[in-house]
């Protein structure tokens, strides 16, 4: 289905963000680990990022957009 491609490339493209952004955010904050608050503002963010990631995983199982399999990974 066309609907499916179009949305398995916005999927891939978000995930793809969120990963970078989950990553960067945990770099930020350990660089300022110096600052208590800064870092633990920091890694709230990332978990934030990690759950967003979470949400669109579960969204797509349940639209069968994915998987159960690729949902796993």
């Amino acid at each position: 289905m066309q609907v499916n491609n179009e949305y398995n490339s916005l999927f891939n493209i978000n995930l793809g963000v969120l990963q970078k952004v989950l990553a960067i955010n945990i770099k930020e904050g350990f660089a300022k680990r110096k600052y208590e608050q800064v870092f633990i503002r920091h890694l709230n963010d990332a978990l934030g990022s990690s759950e967003e990631t979470r949400g669109w995983l579960d969204f797509s199982l349940d639209c069968r957009y994915i998987s159960g399999e690729k949902h796993k990974q």
